[in-house]
């Protein structure tokens, strides 16, 4: 409630640790740190939690793609 929160009653520990996940893995943090760091056996158990940013990959993608001059975003780069 003092987060201010629109269903506090909805947050759970479990909830909690999944934002935590997703959060670090989308600001870089690797998979295989992650899963040191929950204690998961196998890395797939760590996939499960982390949920990748597509606009994000798809804009990595179009910053990054070496046809792309300036390393500045442009539409004529085809992500398939």
């Amino acid at each position: 409630m003092a987060a201010g929160l629109a269903s506090p009653e909805r947050v759970s520990p479990h909830l909690l640790r999944h934002a935590f996940a997703t959060h670090m893995h989308s600001g870089g943090t690797d998979l295989r740190v992650l899963k040191e760091l929950f204690g998961h056996a196998g890395i797939e158990t760590t996939q499960i939690y982390t949920h990748l940013d597509t606009s994000r990959l798809h804009q990595m993608v179009r910053d990054l793609h070496p046809l792309n001059e300036d390393g500045q975003s442009s539409d004529r780069v085809l992500i398939v």
